[in-house]
């Protein structure tokens, strides 16, 4: 397996450098206060993730879905996200400007198993 440490690491300067600084939310519910109801959610844990990312109207990768209205995709740095996977199910970007978006999906670029970057589709 070969070592990707110095192409994460110059993605990540480089997603630092001309992308701009956006935040992964992620928001899960807590644990159920009355185990004796169960279907009654807990309070929300909202956790957030400072990414560095690169916005862009089209996917570099190939994919054979087709782009929706409204929907563009974001370069991740895998080193922002070492702790934490992009979700579908729970996670939204926020972009510097305030703009909120609902992540559709998410694929890292991974040779050889090193997550370098991840391409996430977002929708507003």
């Amino acid at each position: 397996m070969a070592d990707y440490t110095a192409i994460i690491a110059t993605a990540h300067r480089l997603l630092e450098k001309f992308g701009e600084e956006s935040t992964l939310v992620r928001t899960v519910n807590g644990t159920p206060s009355d185990p004796t109801k169960p279907w009654i959610p807990g309070t929300a844990v909202v956790t957030t993730y400072l990414v560095h990312a690169v916005w862009l109207n089209e996917s570099i990768l190939r994919r054979e879905s087709l782009v929706k209205q409204g929907e563009v995709f974001a370069l991740l740095a895998a080193l922002d996200l070492a702790t934490v996977v992009p979700d579908p199910s729970t996670d939204h970007l926020v972009r510097a400007d305030g703009r909120r978006y609902a992540i559709v999906e998410n694929g890292p670029l991974d040779p050889s198993g090193q997550a370098i970057i991840y391409e996430v589709k977002v929708r507003s």
